[in-house]
């Protein structure tokens, strides 16, 4: 090899003469084999500082091709397990924080877990503010249940109560404590015959699906069998039980008859279970813009504002004590409106006595021109 054509001793490659020319317009990369390996060449040409003349100096630089692929697969190896380390070291970070973040809520499982059935107290774990809501919806339930349940204990033990005095009396020896025990069971039986028709019909509300298609109905005219037909019994005897001046025409409205009748059925009965004999009760029916309104109006004594949101409940008897009502008249009604789409509104009535109004959407048959 001539020392003038060698561009290093680290190089044993004699450059070309068409690639020194080449370079000396741009700098040039090329394959080549030397010794059976294939080498990787570059070259470019630069201007050298000297002090007197600038003359222009090649530099060529070369590796086998080889040596580039045991360099690629290396810093591949060394950037795969950095890679692999940080993917892992991210891994348990975010599992650690995680367990972190849901401790509140497995402590939550756990409290709930080690419940009682019976247990509606409030919880008393701590939460993240971003539970805080699940928290407080979970203590709304617990509560609700709870008063749910004292409901019904309070129930329980009113019916229990009902039926172990009139049966006290059938211990006695004396025949006429036997008579009168018997008059008790019966008159019982009775109100227990009641309070099972009214029960079936509240639990036929709360599990009843949707109608696929609800016909059309005139409550006028159902207003008016209704109240003929309790008019005649015996239970509206000591009442003034009527109707008010009924619209000329047909009002129509979408609604199951039987609903209806139950409903009315339910309110009747109560204004006269909760007034004294010689009240007056009104019905009647009106048309105001797009609805219907249905009221029911007596002069009895009334109830309490206070009390009034209370009566929508089941069980609930505004604090009344001294008839024999089982307090799901008013609950039944408001299942019925709200299966409707009604609103039921619940009113004072001057001087006293109670307003009962239902307001239903105003249907118009299909063929009215």
């Amino acid at each position: 090899m001539s020392p003038a054509l060698a561009v290093s001793t680290n190089l044993p490659f004699v450059i070309a003469p068409a690639w020194r020319e080449q370079v000396t317009s741009a700098p040039m990369a090329l394959t080549t084999r030397l010794d059976g390996a294939a080498w990787r060449l570059y070259g470019r040409e630069v201007d050298s500082a000297g002090w007197v003349s600038q003359e222009p100096v090649q530099i060529w630089v070369g590796h086998t091709r080889q040596g580039r692929r045991a360099l690629a697969d290396t810093l591949f190896e060394r950037t795969l397990t950095r890679f692999v380390a940080m993917v892992l070291l991210a891994g348990v970070l975010m599992a650690m924080a995680l367990r972190v973040a849901l401790g509140p809520m497995r402590r939550l499982r756990r409290q709930l877990r080690h419940r009682d059935a019976d247990d509606m107290r409030p919880l008393d774990g701590r939460v993240p503010e971003e539970m805080r809501e699940l928290a407080q919806t979970l203590d709304h339930l617990f509560a609700r249940q709870r008063q749910s349940r004292e409901t019904l204990l309070r129930f329980t033990a009113d019916a229990s109560h009902q039926l172990k005095t009139p049966l006290a009396g059938l211990q006695s020896e004396d025949p006429a404590d036997w008579q009168a025990a018997l008059t008790a069971v019966h008159e019982g039986a009775g109100r227990t015959s009641r309070l099972a028709g009214q029960l079936l019909s509240l639990a036929r509300l709360c599990h009843l699906g949707e109608a696929a298609k609800v016909p059309l109905l005139d409550l006028v005219a159902v207003l008016r069998e209704v109240v003929l037909d309790w008019a005649g019994r015996e239970v509206a005897r000591h009442h003034d039980l009527g109707l008010a001046e009924l619209p000329a025409g047909p009002l129509w409205v979408r609604a199951e008859g039987w609903a209806i009748r139950e409903l009315l059925g339910n309110l009747i009965d109560n204004a006269l279970r909760y007034t004294p004999p010689g009240s007056v009760i009104t019905l009647g029916v009106a048309g105001h813009g797009d609805e219907v309104v249905l009221f029911v109006e007596d002069d009895g004594p009334g109830v309490p504002m206070e009390a009034r949101e209370r009566l929508m409940q089941p069980f609930e008897r505004g604090g009344r004590q001294d008839t024999d009502g089982s307090g799901l008249g008013l609950a039944i009604v408001d299942s019925i409106a709200r299966r409707l789409g009604a609103r039921l509104v619940l009113e004072g009535r001057e001087p006293h006595g109670l307003v009962v109004t239902l307001h239903l959407p105003l249907c118009v048959p299909e063929d009215t021109p």
